[in-house]
C-alpha cells in the first residue's frame, strides 16, 4: 500500500495524473493481491503437508486409511489450486488490463525514444513498470506454487515407494495409487480456462507485447519517412 502511494504521488508530480488514475492503479493492485496472498497460503500449506507425510512414510506400521487421508488432502489442495479464481471474468478484465497498458506503455515509451525525447520516455518506463511486475506476479507465484505442490510429493513418494517398506501390503498399495496421481495431476491455476497463470504466460506477453511494438514502430517511422520524403519534394517544386 505505501510503494502505491509513493508510486502515485511521484508519479502525479511528473505527469499531473488525477485519482482516477489512482483508484484504478488500486483496484488492479487488489486485484493480484488477492492471487498472489492466496498461492502465498497454499504453498505454506502444502509445506506443511508435505513435512507430515514425509515423517508418516519413515513408519513401517504405516496404514493404509492414512495414505488415503493425504490423497485426499492432496487433491483437494490441487483443486483448491486450480479453481482458485472465484470471479473468472473480473479477473480477465484484470489480467486483460494489465497486458493493454503494459503494450501502450511500452509502445509510446519507444516512440519518445525515437524522436529524442529520452526524459519521457524514461518517465512513461517508469509508470508503466509497476504494471508489468503484477503480470508477473500472477503469472510466477502460481507457477512456482503448482510446483511445489507436486514435485515435493513425487519425490517423496517415489522414494518411500517400495513393496517390502511397510508391513501392510494395502499401504504400498496406496502408496502407488498416490503417486499416479501426483504424476499425473498439475495444479494450474487459470482463469476459467482463457487464461493459464503461468511462467510461460508471461512469456508469451512479454513476446507479444514486443512484436507489436516493434510492428506499430515501423510503421509510425515510415509514415514519417513518406511525410519528410513527401514534403522535401513539394519544397524542391517551389524552388
Amino acid at each position: 500500500m505505501v510503494m502505491m502511494i509513493v508510486w502515485r504521488t511521484s508519479v502525479q508530480q511528473i505527469n499531473g495524473r488525477d485519482m482516477a488514475h489512482f483508484f484504478v492503479n488500486i483496484h488492479l493492485m487488489y486485484g493480484v493481491a488477492v492471487v498472489v496472498v492466496g498461492n502465498l497460503r497454499m504453498r505454506s500449506f502444502a509445506a506443511a503437508l508435505l513435512a507430515s507425510l514425509r515423517q508418516d512414510l519413515a513408519d513401517p506400521e504405516l496404514s493404509p486409511e492414512r495414505v488415503l487421508e493425504y490423497r485426499f488432502t492432496w487433491t483437494r489442495l490441487c483443486r483448491l489450486s486450480s479453481g482458485l479464481i472465484v470471479c473468472p471474468v473480473t479477473m480477465l478484465l484484470i489480467t486483460g488490463m494489465l497486458v493493454l497498458v503494459i503494450i501502450v506503455h511500452s509502445y509510446e515509451s519507444v516512440e519518445r525514444l525515437t524522436v529524442g525525447d529520452l526524459k519521457l520516455a524514461v518517465v512513461i518506463a517508469y509508470v508503466g513498470a509497476p504494471f508489468a511486475g503484477m503480470l508477473f506476479m500472477i503469472c510466477e507465484i502460481p507457477h512456482r506454487t503448482a510446483d511445489e505442490i507436486r514435485e515435493p510429493f513425487m519425490n517423496v513418494l517415489q522414494q518411500h515407494l517400495s513393496p517390502y517398506r511397510y508391513k501392510d501390503d494395502k499401504s504400498y498399495r496406496e502408496l502407488h495409487r498416490f503417486l499416479e496421481i501426483v504424476w499425473w495431476n498439475s495444479p494450474v491455476t487459470a482463469i476459467r480456462g482463457y487464461f493459464d497463470l503461468r511462467r510461460s504466460s508471461f512469456k508469451t506477453v512479454v513476446a507479444v507485447a514486443v512484436t507489436y511494438v516493434i510492428v506499430i514502430l515501423q510503421f509510425y517511422l515510415s509514415l514519417t519517412s513518406t511525410e519528410g520524403d513527401r514534403n522535401n519534394g513539394t519544397l524542391n517544386t517551389y524552388a
